[in-house]
Order: C-alpha cells, then sequence, then structure tokens
C-alpha cells in the first residue's frame, strides 16, 4: 500500500514556490507515494494539479489570523486523508504544518523558497520572522534551501546543522526553455514595434519584487535609447499603483503591462535582456527560465542570484533598489550587442551544467527516501 504525502503550499498564484511544487508533482514517484495537496484556491495552481488526477485539499490559508485554528485544519486534513508524511513549501506552511505534523506524529521536510527574515520592515517584524524561522528548523526533520547563501546564513544563525540541511538548487526544464526565433507575431500584438529591444521582467506584484525600480529604470533607459520597450508579466495588489506610476512618468507608450500569462516561452523569445529588481529572493526560477533561453541577466546582488550570475560572464549583479546601476548595465548591454549573444550563450552553459530539472527532481526525491523511509 503506498504511503502518502501531504504537500502543503499557502497560494496557487504563479510565482518561484507554485512552479517548484509542480515540477515536483508532475514527477512523483507514484510507485512508492501518493501525493496530496493543500494550498488556497487563489491561483492556477490548482487547475495544474488536478489535470495531473491530484488530489487538492483547497483551504484559505491566509483567512486565519489565529494559529491554532489553522494548525487545527492541517492535523484534520492529515487525519483525514490518512497522510504519513508532509513536506511543507514556505514560511507559513512550514509554522504551522510543522507544529500540526509533530501533534500528529509524523515526519516532515521543509522548504525555505525564500527565507522570511530576509524582508525588508521594521526590526520588530523582521525579528518575528527570525523567530519563525527558527521555530521551524527545529520542528522539522529536514530543511532544504535552494540556494547555499541561504544554507550558511541557516547555519550561522545556529538555527540548524549541516547535517540538518540539503541544499537543492531549483531547476529548469532546458530542453523546453531554449532558444528559438523570436514570436515577431506576438511582439506586435501586445503593442511592441518590430525594431524595438525589449527588457522584461516576470514577477508577482509584491513589494518584494521591487517593480517600482524597473519602471525608473526604463524611465531612465529611454532618454539615451527610446527604442526600447520594457516588459512587466505578471499580477499582485500592486498592480494598479505600478500602472499609475507609468501614467506619472508618461511611459505608457515604453512600458507594457501583460499580466499573468503563460506562455512565458513566447515572451522571452523575443527578449533581449531579463531584468530582475527584487529586494531579496531565494533562487529565482525567472532567471532560470531567462538564462536556458540564452538572455543576459540584470540583477539585484542578493542571496540566491549571486551564486546563479557570475558578474560579467553571464550577465550583471546590482545592490539592491540601485535605478543608476541597473540603468547603467542596460546601456552598456544595448551599446555593445555582442554582449547579448555572448552573455545569453554564457548562461545557457551555467544551466545545462548545473540548473536542470532533473537534477532537482532526482535530489528531491532521494531526500524523500532518505527521511521518510
Amino acid at each position: 500500500m503506498k504511503e502518502k504525502v501531504l504537500e502543503i503550499i499557502a497560494t496557487a498564484n504563479i510565482g518561484g514556490g507554485s512552479k517548484h511544487l509542480l515540477y515536483l508533482l508532475k514527477s512523483f514517484p507514484n510507485d512508492r507515494y501518493e501525493p496530496v495537496v493543500m494550498c488556497s484556491d487563489d491561483g492556477p495552481l490548482v487547475d495544474d494539479i488536478k489535470k495531473l488526477n491530484i488530489k487538492v485539499e483547497l483551504i484559505d490559508i491566509f483567512k486565519y489570523k489565529l494559529g491554532f485554528k489553522l494548525t487545527q485544519i492541517f492535523r484534520d486534513v492529515i487525519r483525514k486523508n490518512n497522510i504519513n508524511y508532509v513536506h511543507l513549501h514556505g514560511t507559513r506552511s512550514g509554522y504551522f504544518g510543522g507544529i500540526a505534523a509533530v501533534r500528529e506524529g509524523i515526519k516532515s521536510i521543509y522548504t525555505a523558497h525564500v527565507l522570511s527574515f530576509n524582508k525588508l520592515g521594521n526590526i520588530f517584524n523582521r525579528t518575528i520572522y527570525n523567530s519563525i524561522e527558527k521555530k521551524i528548523a527545529k520542528m522539522v526533520n529536514k530543511i532544504i534551501t535552494v540556494s547555499y547563501v541561504d544554507r550558511d546564513i541557516l547555519i550561522n544563525k545556529r538555527f540548524a546543522t549541516s547535517n540538518d540541511i540539503v541544499t537543492i538548487n531549483n531547476g529548469v526544464d532546458f530542453n523546453y526553455y531554449q532558444k528559438t526565433a523570436p514570436d515577431i507575431e506576438l511582439k506586435k500584438s501586445f503593442g511592441i514595434p518590430e525594431k524595438n529591444k525589449v527588457i522584461t521582467m516576470v514577477a508577482r506584484f509584491v513589494p518584494q519584487k521591487g517593480i517600482h525600480y524597473f519602471i525608473q529604470t526604463a524611465s531612465e533607459v529611454i532618454k539615451t535609447h527610446p527604442d526600447t520597450t520594457f516588459v512587466l508579466v505578471g499580477d499582485g495588489f500592486l498592480f494598479s499603483k505600478m500602472k499609475e506610476l507609468v501614467r506619472d512618468l508618461n511611459l505608457k507608450n515604453n512600458v507594457k503591462f501583460l499580466g499573468i500569462r503563460k506562455n512565458i516561452k513566447e515572451i522571452l523569445s523575443f527578449t533581449d535582456i531579463f531584468l530582475l529588481t527584487s529586494l531579496w529572493e531565494g533562487l529565482p526560477l525567472t532567471l532560470l527560465e531567462a538564462m536556458s533561453m540564452s538572455i543576459p541577466v540584470i540583477s539585484s546582488e542578493v542571496n540566491g542570484t549571486i551564486e546563479l550570475i557570475k558578474n560579467g560572464v553571464n550577465g550583471y549583479l546590482v545592490k539592491p533598489g540601485n535605478v543608476k546601476g541597473y540603468t547603467d548595465r542596460v546601456r552598456h548591454l544595448l551599446q555593445n550587442p555582442y554582449y547579448l549573444e555572448l552573455m545569453g550563450n554564457a548562461g545557457r552553459l551555467i544551466i545545462e551544467e548545473r540548473y536542470g530539472i532533473q537534477k532537482m527532481i532526482d535530489k528531491t526525491y532521494n531526500l524523500y527516501f532518505e527521511v521518510f523511509n
């Protein structure tokens, strides 16, 4: 009889964590385990999981402000489905799911997609997140970090030892995400002139992603390169505010909002530079996808990105929030098109060597076999 693994993730919105989980579910070791997913009914991940004929328990995880109530709901789901093990994705799931797993006497693995105490904010909130991550580390049987930087942070803070942590880099399907001819018709359908260079960012519209820095960079770049279009793919509660910023800066003709899209590969096909202005990250899948498509990347210098980007080789690192730094690097690449191809090809090689999706899947399920058995 197969043992059941409960995969808990707070949100079903498009993002790195949900993409990561979907990759795992598509290759789940069904000969040994049966997956059950618990998440909020707030995004396309739910339909994607159902297409795999995997049971989904829909719980509005963000609805409950009182932790004991959410913990009890997690315990009820564990009992109802006769769950044997739990894999927790993200801080909220990690904390309340970790408590539930301990009280139900079952083993758990926690994937720290992004360390929550890296978030900007007042010292009180950062102290709270610090305490939460420490408690999660003590409750679970094994921690997965997506970057070695995050691993070292947890060890240096003495939240966990090297034996408690396994680093498994995010991965990308580089057979799917590979350089193709630009989809010019799609480009023109978004109102982008065929001759324009395109700088793209794929992200949720949340404070973490620093999208206002992306827009401010656009405002500076077009002063010297007016035939440039900046493309934003994604959605979130800051969407309307960012559109207002574009109107205020009179950038309507140079900044395009595409909303949530599933044809990321086709959009990347006509992208010349990928720009990520995040304030903190784990190991962003969007960068992996861009690099896999042989696109040079410019990113904030944060945690996982410093492992992914070799400065001056496959892209550039810029201090978070440094609009001048982003602008200078974008202009440099636009003025030296030779580097676009050179850096793009270098990024592709890095992906093939270190960040293949199968490597991530194999390492994760080998850890299942080790911890759960």
